[in-house]
């Protein structure tokens, strides 16, 4: 049964999803892949690239050293997305922390695969936290974009400030069984949502799957949907 729907365009919240039917505390709401995630370069070294599996024993890509996987079918998997990133990384020192917004700033950027999948632009801003926390770390994505896309792709400081201001806000943040946080996952689908400090909806992940449940009592038909944002860890 659907229990949700992109219904409304508020001037305020853009477009978000609605409850279209009463929905009971703990119900599954939306359970859905994720369209792309990417690992925190130091979580890199004990997660796997592509079924986020932790790990002592994971296999290093030869080329770029730095991402892992924990077996050949993740690393056949995960180098559909890996192998537009793995040159940018070649330059990275292994001693160097690189968050997982600016590796999918850099792989949206060098992937045409990726941008042909699905448009960034599509994507909402968040008005409201634009001129401070956005502003205040550009300089630091700028830089870590572009230092990634060095001899490759041409980096546009317009383009990156755009795809940063719009990731930013839309990413989901993935952690670990101690909540320890590992890097990022795009899920357009649940991106839809609006922000709320007072959610109604709890977000979880199993593997590569992301779990939305209702996390109150009910919700009655025609309510909002909200979850909480989380800032990226950039550092």
């Amino acid at each position: 049964m659907v229990l949700y729907r992109k219904e409304y365009i508020d001037e305020t919240t853009g477009s978000g999803l609605f409850a279209e039917s009463k929905i009971r505390s703990s119900t599954h709401i939306i359970k859905t892949s994720f369209m792309v995630t990417s690992l925190d370069l130091n979580s890199s070294k004990t997660f796997c690239n592509h079924c986020l599996t932790e790990s002592s024993s994971l296999k290093r890509c030869s080329k770029c050293k730095h991402i892992r996987y924990c077996s050949e079918n993740c690393q056949r998997e995960g180098w559909k997305i890996h192998k537009s990133e793995c040159g940018g990384l070649c330059k990275v020192p292994s001693s160097s922390h690189v968050p997982s917004l600016i590796r999918l700033c850099a792989l949206f950027l060098s992937s045409p695969e990726l941008q042909k999948e699905f448009s960034i632009s599509s994507l909402m801003k968040h008005e409201n936290i634009e001129n401070d926390k956005i502003q205040e770390y550009y300089p630091f994505v700028l830089q870590g974009v572009t230092d990634m896309l060095k001899d490759s792709s041409p980096a546009d400081p317009v383009e990156i400030y755009e795809m940063y201001s719009k990731l930013v806000v839309n990413l989901f943040t993935l952690e670990d069984g101690q909540l320890r946080t590992i890097g990022s996952a795009l899920i357009p689908e649940i991106s839809k949502i609006n922000h709320s400090c007072e959610p109604n909806c709890v977000l979880s992940f199993k593997g590569r799957t992301a779990i939305l449940q209702q996390s109150e009592k009910y919700l009655k038909e025609l309510n909002s949907l909200y979850h909480t944002f989380h800032f990226p860890n950039l550092f």
